[in-house]
């Protein structure tokens, strides 16, 4: 019988390791050169940012004028790119693994996703920045498995090869931003690419 507890107990605590969710019980995640900020945003949501970022959070600011660009104004630059989701497929499987790709894939739950947030050069079409936001129904969600150091390996793959096509009337502000799918629940369905940004006042994903 002890033999068996013993058993039981070490394959409970070989689970546990191969289940470990990284995010939501830390505000701060290091790899061997990158610090992250974790910002829990409510229960069900949180978002991943390298510390060295300064643009992603901030207003976007029309240089024409230097105000800061709210709600349609803004959106309506921001809406002016596309990246195509054949590009975001190919990025992925530089950073994850097949076997990894279906695990992560496979989301345990009714909801969830991870997705990139993009800060890009409105002159050069560059990305200089990149945030990861986690939706998810609970803490065992798998995407919470998802090691720190993977979200650093998609940050450098996609500032050394995304670059986008940026119309002239939208050289006009600060930075612009781009929002596309790494993983969700409905990732067979080509929406990838899908566009959204975050409600602050009712802390909801709003789509456009």
């Amino acid at each position: 019988m002890k033999r068996i507890v013993i058993i039981n107990c070490f394959l409970y605590c070989i689970a546990s390791l191969s289940a470990q969710d990284f995010y939501s019980n830390t505000d701060t995640l290091k790899t061997a050169n990158n610090t992250y900020w974790v910002n829990h945003l409510g229960q069900n949501c949180l978002v991943v940012t390298n510390t060295a970022n300064n643009l992603l959070g901030q207003p976007q600011i029309n240089l024409d004028t230097g105000n800061p660009m709210f709600g349609e104004d803004v959106e309506s630059f921001n809406t002016s790119l596309h990246l195509n989701s054949e590009c975001v497929r190919s990025i992925k499987q530089e950073v994850f693994s097949n076997s990894e790709i279906s695990t992560y894939s496979k989301i345990n739950e009714d909801f969830g996703y991870l997705s990139l947030g993009l800060a890009i050069n409105p002159t050069t079409g560059n990305v200089l920045e990149v945030s990861f936001t986690f939706l998810f129904q609970s803490f065992n969600s798998v995407l919470l498995q998802i090691p720190v150091e993977k979200l650093e390996a998609l940050e450098m793959e996609i500032k050394d090869n995304i670059s986008f096509y940026i119309p002239e009337r939208a050289k006009s502000v600060s930075y612009l931003y781009y929002a596309a799918m790494i993983f969700n629940k409905d990732i067979s369905s080509g929406r990838e690419d899908r566009i959204f940004t975050w409600d602050d006042k009712t802390n909801e994903i709003v789509w456009n």
